[in-house]
């Protein structure tokens, strides 16, 4: 299922999402930036995307505001993919990347 789907009306306000991914064009550096969701839900807007300094972005912004989180890739072993985890709500905003092995190493960055 794409990252996309999963945000919908039932979870525009608070709630969170899991998604593992092995997309080549993520992890190709000589791409200056890939977006994976640019989408409004009600009064929200997730944008969710690879920068060119080679960071993770969830960008979520809703009538609480609006919060920016970024990790940088070359922390994770990102070579079998990565999973992510993000959670969203009027008080908080996390997003969890990490390898997709057995025992990962995470990064986690929370803003509110």
């Amino acid at each position: 299922m794409a990252l996309g789907d999963l945000i919908d009306e039932f979870n525009e306000v608070k709630g969170g999402v899991v998604w593992e991914t092995k997309k080549r064009s993520l992890f190709d550096k000589n791409i200056s930036e890939v977006v994976l969701v640019d989408k409004t839900v009600g009064n929200s807007h997730f944008r969710i995307y690879r920068n060119e300094r080679f960071e993770f972005v969830f960008e979520h912004s809703g009538p609480f505001g609006s919060r920016k989180l970024a990790v940088d890739l070359n922390q994770v072993d990102y070579h079998d993919g990565i999973r992510i985890v993000l959670g969203w709500s009027p008080e908080e905003t996390v997003m969890k990347v990490s390898d997709t092995t057995l025992d990962p190493r995470a990064v986690i960055v929370t803003a509110s």
